[in-house]
């Protein structure tokens, strides 16, 4: 366990922090896909030369 408490939806203040904390995860999960879908085209463009 993390030893976190789980947050409620019925309550305002917890419920802004899960909604912060889940679109703080989509975007860093968003920009960790981006730069892997970056770095898999310029590598396309430009091979490793041997």
């Amino acid at each position: 366990m993390s030893g976190r408490t789980a947050l409620t939806l019925d309550h305002p203040p917890q419920r802004r922090t899960l909604i912060d904390s889940r679109l703080q995860q989509i975007s860093l999960d968003a920009g960790l896909a981006g730069m892997e879908q970056a770095l898999e085209r310029l590598h396309a463009l430009s091979p490793p030369s041997s």
